[in-house]
């Protein structure tokens, strides 16, 4: 039983018209409804083994778990299964580059998951900048976002970017043990294409194009030629690859079934064997084709999409060999693409090549003369072999101040921490005295019934008393009216002195207690207080943090042009770290000011001076015044 009768796809890869060898691979496997695209990096052979490992870990992956008869599995299932094997081939890529001392070996990946149990929907995964997108009707979506510098920041075009950080990606496979692979599902429906591709296309070819192409093809096959064709005619500066799957009339929910719990783990300690069975190669020159079968019952039967083709990629002979000890290797082999980039890790180690290449567009300062210098072959190595040293101290001055960053933010949480125990302190003392007070207010309610038992018991004495006055007033009715009447009157006054004697402890008692309330109100408040003014400055200086962290390259650019001599440029990168929120300083524009009075007074003078400049020279220095004027008046607002 075919899970995905519904599906038509096509797929090729080409080396460009810049490129020596193609580091691009990319995987059809229709049997599991998986398809895969990969970019190699890492220069020589390198890209081509990461990219050809990434694509063939998850080929012996699929061989590996055949559809059953009856079901299939489910794209969740699968989908843990081709991270499993990517994760695999990354840990291969990262060891065969420390035994070899390799620097930036790796490989994008792009690929897809279809669900038999739900047809109208997929599951994208990706790590790197290959990309996959939906196409429905006339409109083109981007379902994965680049890990790289540009996407990180929001750029729309990486000519937006600083130089140093152009072509720079942030995630990859090989470039440690393992990889982190994004997962994004997306809905399907009749008529969409999927569209899996390297850089070489986007980057070469305008959506709408794209999508023209895509639409207007007799069937996907087609399409994906003119798609190749397309880039290699509008330079074809680097590897293309393109992957496209067809969607046609949706079929019936078919039963799914969980792959095996060894499908969603690393996989290295398979049969050693199987590797070989991996790679299907031909002998042809002194090349090695990796070919991959999209033959099988799955093939599509939708009227309105062509058959299957299959594609092959070709690599060099360093790569077949390469290929060939995957098989003896504990864990699967890897596959294609020749960036230049450094360890994905760390964005600043990346900017070295960047960094260099800056350094050979120096323009001279001999005469008048405008053309960059360039510099000899050897001194190019040289001054690359310096910036590399320069940028890994930079590295690790950064990785040091992120460290005292992480630990000044530690101990700001340690004193939020203690300022948190000092109000939980200053709460439970509230408490502690609204207890005091109610049990003074019981001692009170008791001391007033102890007075109400000692007034019953004197009345009752007194009663007493008088029964015996009374008997004894037959005997001595005077002395005795006397002495009780001076007791009586004796009695009435100590009970008033004890009386009076409570109210007034009872009044300090509850002035203290109220006295002791505000004091804690006050604590209490004050305590508010400065917590909310301490938030407030952390929040203004990491605001101020961030916009100089974002504007940092900004600024490096401007006071590099600046010593330069390039005071334009350097007014251009200042208004663009001001439009991002930077505030200059009073020596940074004093230092603006001199070298902009310096220019000024330096272009005025070639306009005057008629011997030494041709018209249009001179109008050249007139335009560079006028922009530069333009840009310093923006910059301050008509002030200094």
């Amino acid at each position: 039983m075919a899970a995905f009768p519904h599906i038509a796809f096509a797929a090729k890869s080409d080396v460009g018209r810049k490129r020596k060898n193609n580091e691009d691979s990319f995987g059809v496997f229709p049997s599991l409804g998986v398809y895969c695209v990969a970019d190699g990096m890492g220069g020589g052979d390198d890209g081509e083994v990461a990219s050809a490992a990434a694509v063939s870990e998850v080929e012996k992956f699929v061989k590996a778990h055949p559809q059953p008869k009856d079901a299939a599995y489910s794209s969740k299932s699968v989908a843990a299964g081709v991270r499993a094997a990517v994760n695999s081939a990354s840990k291969w890529i990262s060891e065969r580059a420390k035994a070899r001392n390799l620097s930036g070996c790796g490989s994008t990946f792009v690929g897809v998951c279809l669900d038999p149990a739900k047809p109208d929907e997929a599951i994208a995964l990706h790590a790197g900048d290959s990309r996959l997108y939906r196409i429905r009707g006339r409109g083109m979506q981007q379902i994965t976002k680049d890990h790289s510098a540009a996407e990180l920041i929001g750029a729309k075009n990486e000519d937006e970017l600083n130089p140093m950080f152009r072509g720079m990606i942030l995630r990859a496979v090989g470039i440690q043990p393992s990889v982190e692979i994004e997962e994004t599902p997306f809905q399907l429906k009749e008529g969409d294409f999927i569209l899996m591709c390297s850089d070489g296309l986007y980057r070469m070819v305008p959506e709408k194009k794209i999508v023209s192409i895509v639409r207007d093809s007799a069937s996907p096959d087609a399409a994906v030629e003119a798609l190749v064709a397309a880039a290699n005619e509008a330079g074809g500066i680097d590897n293309v690859t393109v992957v496209l799957v067809g969607v046609g009339s949706l079929p019936p929910p078919i039963p799914t079934v969980e792959l095996a719990s060894d499908a969603s783990v690393d996989r290295t300690a398979a049969v050693d064997s199987d590797r070989a069975s991996v790679l299907n190669t031909c002998e042809t020159d002194g090349e090695t084709c990796l070919s991959f079968d999209t033959a099988g019952d799955e093939s599509s039967d939708a009227s309105t999409f062509a058959t299957a083709t299959n594609t092959t990629v070709t690599i060099d002979a360093n790569a077949k060999a390469e290929l060939s000890a995957m098989a003896e290797a504990e864990v699967a082999p890897i596959r294609p693409r020749a960036k230049s980039i450094a360890l994905l890790v760390a964005i600043p180690v990346f900017a070295v090549v960047v960094a260099a290449v800056v350094l050979f567009a120096i323009f001279s300062d001999s005469g008048n003369d405008m053309s960059p210098a360039v510099a000899p072959p050897a001194a190019e190595e040289s001054n690359a072999e310096a910036e590399l040293d320069k940028m890994r101290r930079q590295l690790e001055e950064m990785k040091r101040k992120t460290e005292e960053e992480n630990r000044k933010a530690d101990e700001a949480r340690r004193k939020a921490e203690e300022e948190a125990m000092l109000a939980e302190e200053t709460r439970r003392k509230a408490a502690a005295e609204e207890e005091a007070k109610r049990r003074m207010e019981e001692a009170r309610k008791a001391a007033e019934e102890e007075a109400r038992r000692a007034e019953e018991a004197r009345r009752k004495a007194a009663e007493e008393e008088t029964r015996r006055m009374e008997e004894a007033r037959r005997k001595a009715a005077e002395e005795e009216a006397r002495r009780v009447e001076e007791a009586r009157r004796k009695a009435a006054e100590e009970e008033a002195r004890r009386m009076e004697e409570a109210r007034r402890k009872a009044a300090e008692e509850a002035a203290r207690i109220r006295a002791a309330e505000e004091e804690a109100m006050r604590r209490k408040e004050e305590a508010l207080r400065k917590t909310a003014e301490e938030e407030a400055r952390r929040k203004e200086e990491a605001r101020k943090a961030a916009i100089l962290e974002k504007v940092r390259p900004m600024l490096e650019d401007a006071w590099y042009y600046c010593e330069n001599n390039d005071i334009l440029e350097a007014l251009k990168c200042l208004n663009m770290a001001k439009s991002a929120g930077y505030e200059m300083g009073k020596k940074d524009r004093d230092v603006i000011w001199n070298a902009y009075n310096r220019k000024n007074g330096e272009l005025n003078a070639y306009i005057r001076n008629r011997n030494s400049a041709t018209y249009g020279q001179r109008k050249k220095y007139e335009e560079e015044r006028d922009e530069m004027n333009s840009q310093w008046e923006k910059l301050f607002d008509n002030r200094k």
